[in-house]
Protein backbone atom coordinates (compact mmCIF):
# COMPACT_ATOMS: atom_id res chain seq x y z
CA UNK A 1 0.00 0.00 0.00
CA UNK A 2 2.93 2.69 0.97
CA UNK A 3 4.21 2.01 -2.57
CA UNK A 4 0.77 2.18 -4.43
CA UNK A 5 0.51 5.45 -2.59
CA UNK A 6 3.53 7.28 -4.19
CA UNK A 7 2.81 10.39 -6.28
CA UNK A 8 2.76 8.95 -10.11
CA UNK A 9 5.89 10.70 -11.05
CA UNK A 10 8.19 9.20 -8.75
CA UNK A 11 6.46 5.50 -8.17
CA UNK A 12 7.65 1.97 -9.30
CA UNK A 13 7.00 1.68 -12.48
CA UNK A 14 4.88 -1.61 -11.25
CA UNK A 15 1.78 -1.27 -8.67
CA UNK A 16 1.33 -5.54 -8.81
CA UNK A 17 3.66 -8.63 -7.79
CA UNK A 18 7.25 -8.45 -6.73
CA UNK A 19 9.72 -10.90 -6.57
CA UNK A 20 10.04 -13.01 -3.53
CA UNK A 21 13.39 -15.82 -5.23
CA UNK A 22 15.34 -13.94 -7.20
CA UNK A 23 19.42 -13.41 -7.58
CA UNK A 24 21.90 -10.77 -9.31
CA UNK A 25 24.40 -11.57 -11.38
CA UNK A 26 26.88 -9.54 -13.51
CA UNK A 27 29.12 -11.39 -16.10
CA UNK A 28 29.31 -8.47 -18.55
CA UNK A 29 31.16 -5.04 -18.20
CA UNK A 30 28.50 -2.42 -17.98
CA UNK A 31 25.75 -5.08 -17.27
CA UNK A 32 23.54 -6.34 -14.71
CA UNK A 33 21.38 -9.31 -14.51
CA UNK A 34 18.43 -10.71 -12.57
CA UNK A 35 17.99 -14.21 -12.27
CA UNK A 36 14.08 -15.74 -11.61
CA UNK A 37 11.12 -17.31 -12.43
CA UNK A 38 13.38 -19.26 -15.02
CA UNK A 39 14.47 -16.99 -16.80
CA UNK A 40 18.12 -14.40 -16.72
CA UNK A 41 18.00 -10.74 -18.11
CA UNK A 42 20.70 -8.67 -18.24
CA UNK A 43 20.05 -4.61 -18.31
CA UNK A 44 22.17 -1.72 -18.42
CA UNK A 45 24.25 -1.32 -14.62
CA UNK A 46 22.87 2.25 -14.40
CA UNK A 47 20.06 4.49 -12.23
CA UNK A 48 18.28 7.35 -13.18
CA UNK A 49 17.42 10.42 -11.01
CA UNK A 50 14.13 8.81 -10.99
CA UNK A 51 15.30 5.37 -9.72
CA UNK A 52 17.30 6.75 -7.17
CA UNK A 53 14.54 9.19 -5.90
CA UNK A 54 12.12 6.07 -5.82
CA UNK A 55 14.94 4.15 -4.23
CA UNK A 56 15.07 6.65 -1.33
CA UNK A 57 11.80 5.98 -0.54
CA UNK A 58 11.00 2.18 -0.51
CA UNK A 59 14.42 1.06 0.14
CA UNK A 60 13.52 0.33 3.61
CA UNK A 61 10.97 -2.45 2.13
CA UNK A 62 13.03 -4.07 0.02
CA UNK A 63 15.95 -7.29 0.63
CA UNK A 64 19.75 -5.40 0.50
CA UNK A 65 20.89 -4.13 -3.06
CA UNK A 66 21.72 -1.09 -4.79
CA UNK A 67 20.12 1.46 -6.56
CA UNK A 68 21.31 0.16 -9.73
CA UNK A 69 19.73 -3.62 -8.59
CA UNK A 70 16.58 -1.89 -7.64
CA UNK A 71 16.48 -0.33 -11.24
CA UNK A 72 16.80 -4.21 -12.77
CA UNK A 73 14.82 -5.68 -10.14
CA UNK A 74 12.11 -3.16 -10.60
CA UNK A 75 12.26 -3.40 -14.71
CA UNK A 76 11.96 -7.21 -14.08
CA UNK A 77 8.85 -7.02 -11.91
CA UNK A 78 7.07 -4.68 -14.20
CA UNK A 79 8.03 -5.71 -17.83
CA UNK A 80 7.80 -9.34 -16.96
CA UNK A 81 6.64 -11.13 -13.93
CA UNK A 82 3.29 -8.49 -14.53
CA UNK A 83 3.01 -9.76 -17.89
CA UNK A 84 3.49 -13.64 -17.18
CA UNK A 85 1.16 -13.48 -14.10
CA UNK A 86 -1.57 -11.55 -15.38
CA UNK A 87 -1.71 -12.17 -19.04
CA UNK A 88 -5.10 -10.97 -19.67
CA UNK A 89 -4.57 -7.79 -18.06
CA UNK A 90 -1.25 -7.64 -20.27
CA UNK A 91 -2.52 -8.70 -23.54
CA UNK A 92 -0.32 -11.60 -23.47
CA UNK A 93 -0.43 -14.49 -26.68
CA UNK A 94 -3.48 -17.01 -26.12
CA UNK A 95 -2.81 -19.51 -28.99
CA UNK A 96 0.18 -21.18 -30.28
CA UNK A 97 1.22 -19.12 -33.38
CA UNK A 98 4.36 -16.39 -33.71
CA UNK A 99 3.95 -13.17 -31.70
CA UNK A 100 5.62 -10.09 -32.18
CA UNK A 101 7.21 -7.71 -29.68
CA UNK A 102 8.26 -4.28 -31.55
CA UNK A 103 10.09 -1.92 -29.49
CA UNK A 104 11.56 -4.90 -26.84
CA UNK A 105 14.43 -2.59 -25.69
CA UNK A 106 16.31 -6.06 -24.56
CA UNK A 107 13.62 -8.52 -24.39
CA UNK A 108 11.63 -8.36 -21.25
CA UNK A 109 8.42 -8.59 -23.02
CA UNK A 110 9.66 -10.81 -25.89
CA UNK A 111 10.97 -13.44 -23.39
CA UNK A 112 7.37 -13.21 -21.63
CA UNK A 113 5.38 -13.70 -24.83
CA UNK A 114 7.64 -16.81 -25.54
CA UNK A 115 5.95 -18.15 -22.45
CA UNK A 116 2.75 -18.52 -24.07
CA UNK A 117 3.49 -19.49 -27.75
CA UNK A 118 4.38 -23.03 -27.42
CA UNK A 119 7.90 -22.67 -28.87
CA UNK A 120 6.50 -20.70 -31.68
CA UNK A 121 8.43 -18.07 -32.78
CA UNK A 122 8.71 -14.77 -31.08
CA UNK A 123 10.03 -11.35 -33.36
CA UNK A 124 11.90 -9.02 -31.14
CA UNK A 125 11.91 -6.10 -33.06
CA UNK A 126 14.64 -2.58 -31.41
CA UNK A 127 16.00 -0.13 -32.82
CA UNK A 128 18.89 1.31 -30.47
CA UNK A 129 21.95 -0.63 -31.59
CA UNK A 130 23.32 -1.02 -27.86
CA UNK A 131 19.79 -2.31 -26.79
CA UNK A 132 19.85 -4.78 -29.66
CA UNK A 133 23.08 -6.14 -28.44
CA UNK A 134 21.89 -6.59 -24.98
CA UNK A 135 18.81 -8.46 -26.66
CA UNK A 136 20.93 -10.89 -28.54
CA UNK A 137 22.79 -11.69 -25.24
CA UNK A 138 19.42 -12.14 -23.56
CA UNK A 139 18.12 -14.95 -26.01
CA UNK A 140 21.57 -16.84 -25.52
CA UNK A 141 20.84 -16.93 -21.85
CA UNK A 142 16.93 -18.34 -22.66
CA UNK A 143 17.60 -20.77 -25.31
CA UNK A 144 14.42 -22.59 -24.93
CA UNK A 145 12.67 -19.10 -25.65
CA UNK A 146 12.33 -19.12 -29.27
CA UNK A 147 12.95 -15.59 -30.05
CA UNK A 148 15.01 -14.03 -33.17
CA UNK A 149 16.14 -10.67 -32.39
CA UNK A 150 15.46 -8.15 -35.30
CA UNK A 151 17.49 -4.72 -35.88
CA UNK A 152 15.42 -3.01 -37.52
CA UNK A 153 13.39 0.92 -37.66
CA UNK A 154 9.72 -0.06 -38.73
CA UNK A 155 7.47 2.80 -40.69
CA UNK A 156 5.08 2.95 -42.99
CA UNK A 157 7.84 3.47 -46.31
CA UNK A 158 11.39 1.98 -46.88
CA UNK A 159 13.13 5.30 -46.40
CA UNK A 160 16.09 6.64 -44.43
CA UNK A 161 15.07 8.08 -41.38
CA UNK A 162 17.16 9.68 -38.30
CA UNK A 163 16.86 7.79 -35.27
CA UNK A 164 15.99 10.48 -32.21
CA UNK A 165 18.19 9.58 -28.20
CA UNK A 166 16.89 11.23 -25.40
CA UNK A 167 19.11 8.94 -23.13
CA UNK A 168 21.01 6.09 -24.00
CA UNK A 169 20.89 2.77 -22.89
CA UNK A 170 16.94 3.27 -22.25
CA UNK A 171 14.06 2.86 -24.16
CA UNK A 172 13.65 6.30 -25.39
CA UNK A 173 14.60 6.28 -28.99
CA UNK A 174 11.98 6.65 -31.58
CA UNK A 175 11.67 7.76 -35.19
CA UNK A 176 10.29 10.65 -34.35
CA UNK A 177 11.97 13.96 -32.44
CA UNK A 178 11.47 13.76 -28.60
CA UNK A 179 10.25 17.71 -28.24
CA UNK A 180 7.27 17.15 -30.70
CA UNK A 181 6.00 15.01 -28.21
CA UNK A 182 3.89 15.47 -24.73
CA UNK A 183 3.03 13.39 -22.02
CA UNK A 184 -0.08 14.68 -19.62
CA UNK A 185 0.46 18.10 -21.63
CA UNK A 186 4.37 17.99 -20.71
CA UNK A 187 7.17 18.02 -22.99
CA UNK A 188 9.01 14.49 -22.73
CA UNK A 189 12.55 16.40 -22.62
CA UNK A 190 13.12 18.04 -19.26
CA UNK A 191 16.10 20.69 -18.85
CA UNK A 192 18.66 18.33 -18.48
CA UNK A 193 17.73 15.98 -21.44
CA UNK A 194 18.18 16.58 -24.84
CA UNK A 195 16.95 15.38 -28.45
CA UNK A 196 20.12 13.62 -30.31
CA UNK A 197 20.67 12.05 -33.67
CA UNK A 198 22.25 9.07 -32.91
CA UNK A 199 22.40 6.92 -36.22
CA UNK A 200 20.45 6.45 -39.41
CA UNK A 201 18.44 3.81 -40.48
CA UNK A 202 16.65 2.38 -43.82
CA UNK A 203 13.04 1.57 -42.74
CA UNK A 204 10.98 -1.34 -42.75
CA UNK A 205 7.45 -2.51 -43.29
CA UNK A 206 6.06 -4.38 -40.77
CA UNK A 207 4.45 -6.60 -43.11
CA UNK A 208 7.88 -7.14 -45.29
CA UNK A 209 8.51 -9.89 -41.97
CA UNK A 210 5.18 -11.49 -41.81
CA UNK A 211 3.73 -11.95 -44.90
CA UNK A 212 5.20 -15.91 -45.20
CA UNK A 213 3.10 -16.92 -41.60
CA UNK A 214 -0.42 -17.54 -42.09
CA UNK A 215 -1.79 -16.05 -38.55
CA UNK A 216 0.06 -14.21 -35.44
CA UNK A 217 -1.01 -14.66 -32.06
CA UNK A 218 -0.32 -11.41 -30.66
CA UNK A 219 1.30 -8.33 -32.16
CA UNK A 220 2.68 -5.73 -28.82
CA UNK A 221 4.01 -2.30 -30.36
CA UNK A 222 5.53 0.64 -28.55
CA UNK A 223 7.58 2.96 -30.26
CA UNK A 224 7.68 6.21 -28.73
CA UNK A 225 5.20 8.14 -30.70
CA UNK A 226 5.69 6.75 -34.20
CA UNK A 227 3.54 3.93 -33.84
CA UNK A 228 0.44 5.11 -36.64
CA UNK A 229 3.20 4.90 -39.47
CA UNK A 230 3.79 1.05 -37.77
CA UNK A 231 0.06 0.24 -38.04
CA UNK A 232 -0.21 1.83 -41.60
CA UNK A 233 3.21 -0.10 -42.47
CA UNK A 234 1.17 -3.50 -40.82
CA UNK A 235 -2.35 -3.65 -42.14
CA UNK A 236 -1.53 -7.11 -43.00
CA UNK A 237 0.10 -8.29 -40.44
CA UNK A 238 -3.45 -6.66 -38.04
CA UNK A 239 -5.81 -8.38 -40.46
CA UNK A 240 -4.18 -11.81 -39.42
CA UNK A 241 -3.26 -11.30 -35.69
CA UNK A 242 -5.82 -12.38 -32.50
CA UNK A 243 -5.08 -9.55 -30.72
CA UNK A 244 -2.83 -6.27 -30.79
CA UNK A 245 -1.71 -4.21 -27.93
CA UNK A 246 -0.25 -0.72 -29.06
CA UNK A 247 1.48 1.66 -26.92
CA UNK A 248 0.42 5.03 -27.18
CA UNK A 249 1.05 7.61 -24.25
CA UNK A 250 1.76 10.57 -25.82
CA UNK A 251 0.49 13.06 -28.10
CA UNK A 252 2.34 14.29 -30.80
CA UNK A 253 2.22 18.06 -32.27
CA UNK A 254 -0.57 18.45 -29.76
CA UNK A 255 -2.72 14.95 -31.43
CA UNK A 256 -3.58 11.82 -28.92
CA UNK A 257 -1.40 8.88 -30.86
CA UNK A 258 -3.89 7.11 -29.16
CA UNK A 259 -6.75 8.83 -32.02
CA UNK A 260 -4.24 8.03 -35.02
CA UNK A 261 -3.79 4.76 -34.18
CA UNK A 262 -7.26 4.13 -33.65
CA UNK A 263 -8.26 6.27 -36.95
CA UNK A 264 -5.35 3.98 -39.09
CA UNK A 265 -6.97 0.69 -37.92
CA UNK A 266 -10.83 1.47 -37.73
CA UNK A 267 -9.20 2.57 -41.81
CA UNK A 268 -8.26 -1.17 -42.23
CA UNK A 269 -11.36 -2.66 -40.95
CA UNK A 270 -9.36 -4.17 -37.48
CA UNK A 271 -11.85 -4.04 -34.41
CA UNK A 272 -10.97 -1.91 -31.87
CA UNK A 273 -12.16 -3.16 -28.99
CA UNK A 274 -10.96 -0.70 -26.44
CA UNK A 275 -7.64 0.86 -24.62
CA UNK A 276 -5.96 -0.86 -21.21
CA UNK A 277 -3.95 1.91 -19.21
CA UNK A 278 -2.09 4.20 -22.38
CA UNK A 279 -2.22 0.64 -24.90
CA UNK A 280 -5.11 0.27 -27.75
CA UNK A 281 -6.46 -3.09 -27.62
CA UNK A 282 -7.46 -4.44 -31.05
CA UNK A 283 -7.94 -7.86 -32.81
CA UNK A 284 -10.08 -10.42 -34.25
CA UNK A 285 -11.34 -11.43 -30.55
CA UNK A 286 -11.13 -9.77 -27.61
CA UNK A 287 -12.21 -12.60 -25.34
CA UNK A 288 -11.15 -12.66 -21.44
CA UNK A 289 -8.22 -9.68 -22.59
CA UNK A 290 -8.51 -6.32 -20.26
CA UNK A 291 -10.09 -3.21 -22.37
CA UNK A 292 -12.69 -0.43 -21.85
CA UNK A 293 -14.26 1.64 -23.93
CA UNK A 294 -12.26 4.78 -25.34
Amino acid sequence: ARIQGLPRNIRPVTDGPYLDTFEFFSKEPGLLGIRAEGVSILDFEMATSRDRGVFKLVQDLLPPMSVEQFRIYNTFNSQYLRLVREPNLFTMPRTTAPAIDAGCYVGYKALAMAQFVDGCEVLAFELASDNYDVLRLNIANNPKSNVTPIRAALSDQRVNMSVNTRNERTMAHSLNVFSSLKEQNTSLLTNDESNRITDTVKTDLLDDYTDGMEALSAVHISVNGHEPEVVRGGNRTAAKTEILRISCPYKRDDRMVRDLVIQELTAQGVEVFGISGAAVIAGREQGEYHARAV
